[in-house]
């Protein structure tokens, strides 16, 4: 009686290991027979243009997934597709670029610091003492490092990926830091470092950018008045100004100019001032739309008139940005007010239908005569509540998403710029901040992306102490 149990328990042991071998060896043999699939998601046997899809598109922003191709020992390309202009210098795996500590992970370059630099095309080098640089500590950052740099005069900006800041630095004081034990490189932050992706291929083919397109162009602070001076001398309009966690941004828009003439705006020359940190296209805002409250699990079912534990999100306030609301619906009176008047009417329908979402207390859900999929309670009634928004007992404080209304920005920028709404909002004592917009053709990391990340911790910078937002978009 004991032996037979055994056995069954080896023979369970010795089937489960043959499945699972031959589970390894099925994916291996499926590995073999699939074809392989190059970074940017085409087979090997592709060439770039297939690669990559080259359909002319203004300023479209590339696919963060694709990772690109160029070596430093190869002569550098022109005229290719802007997801092929990331700089690589050595030949290694998403997975290990990430985890290799002497990387330097930029948007436009994958740069390990012991191999040799990346070929940079001779017009997005930087020249003379441009006064900034990328540092990567060796083999992390730590207290001694930061004080070696503050030693040698330098002013950290930002965290680069991994274990380096870009540094404003004296150019004498690098050779000086260079010899530290603690540092591994100090390499220059070239101008072809600080243009987004979308604009990069402009800038390499040395071709003019759409007719009206605007540029964010994020300043250091130290270099602003001379930058701005520099701006405007480069046939360019300075259209608005605001702050960010790195620096003040300024929009501009090149003006109109043939190429032959000698003041025509040029991307390179704009990545070449010493006081120029970042350039990316300046997006327009558009309004936005989901699904919302069934969805979320704030009922068990479309009829129940209280939501989950009975939370209704009084004396909770809530700040929205949209195009306003019709604060005399009845769903919203006496709970919503604005940080200007013409804000509390709604002609568009976006603002009341999303704070109706957020809000809406059901006052009219009796009336509604026929809504689709939801389900109909007594003698085909709707029960009174039935409509109502996550948070039916809250208050709403509501801001614009307007635009700039001038001829040629509306397609730009907003005139009512992000840090403002982060701003009025934390100081109505918002902890919840509603976005139901976006920025047309947006689909990367960018300085607005970065201001709401700070934004979270500390919505306005300016004053002592904390003052954190959740930012819903």
């Amino acid at each position: 009686m004991f032996r037979r149990p055994l056995t069954w328990f080896v023979l369970s042991l010795l089937l489960f290991a043959g499945a699972f071998l031959f589970w390894r060896l099925g994916d291996r043999w499926a590995a073999e027979r699939a074809p392989a699939i190059a970074p940017g998601g085409a087979t090997t046997a592709a060439t770039p243009d297939q690669a990559v899809d080259t359909t002319p598109r203004s300023l479209r922003h590339a696919e963060p997934w694709r990772l690109l191709s160029t070596r430093a020992e190869t002569p550098f390309p022109t005229g290719l597709p802007v997801a092929s202009l990331r700089l690589q210098n050595a030949s290694l795996t998403p997975p290990e670029w990430t985890r290799r500590p002497t990387a330097v992970l930029l948007e436009n370059a994958f740069i390990d610091t012991t191999a040799a630099a990346p070929a940079i095309p001779e017009h997005l080098r930087a020249r003379g003492d441009h006064g900034t640089f990328i540092v990567q500590a060796r083999p992390r950052i730590t207290e001694a490092f930061r004080a070696a740099l503050r030693e040698a005069g330098g002013t950290v900006i930002a965290y680069i990926p991994n274990n380096a800041y870009l540094v404003r630095l004296p150019g004498e004081a690098v050779g000086r830091l260079s010899g530290q034990p603690g540092v591994q490189s100090v390499i220059a932050y070239e101008p072809y470092y600080k243009l987004k992706t979308d604009l990069l291929k402009f800038a390499v083919d040395q071709t003019p950018l759409p007719l009206g397109q605007q540029l964010n162009v994020a300043l250091f602070a130290d270099a602003r008045e001379a930058t701005l001076d520099a701006i405007r001398q480069m046939n360019a309009v300075i259209l608005a100004e605001e702050r960010s966690p790195f620096g003040p941004v300024v929009t501009i828009e090149p003006a109109v100019a043939p190429p032959e003439r000698a003041d025509s705006f040029s991307l390179a020359a704009l990545a070449g001032l010493p006081g120029v940190q970042v350039i990316e296209p300046a997006l327009a805002r558009t309004l936005a739309n989901d699904l919302g409250r069934a969805r979320i699990g704030v009922a068990t079912n479309d009829v129940t008139p209280d939501n989950w534990l009975g939370l209704t999100g009084t004396n909770v306030m809530v700040s929205v940005s949209d195009s306003g609301v019709d604060a005399t619906h009845p769903d919203l009176v006496n709970r919503v007010f604005a940080s200007e008047a013409s804000l509390l009417e709604d002609t568009n329908g976006h603002g009341t239908h999303v704070i109706g979402t957020i809000a809406g207390n059901g006052a009219m859900s009796t009336t509604v005569t026929n809504a689709f999929g939801s389900t109909a309670g007594t003698n085909g009634q709707y029960v009174d509540g039935q409509f109502r928004g996550a948070a039916p007992g809250a208050t709403v404080f509501v801001q614009p998403v307007g635009f700039l209304n001038r001829p040629g920005i509306a397609q730009g920028g907003p005139w009512y710029p992000d840090s403002a709404m982060q701003e009025a909002a934390a100081r109505t004592n918002a902890l919840i901040s509603n976005n139901s917009w976006h920025y047309v053709g947006n689909s990367g990391y960018d300085l607005a992306a970065a201001r709401y990340d700070a934004a979270t911790r500390d919505a306005i910078p300016g004053e002592p102490g904390s003052q954190p937002l959740l930012f819903v978009f």
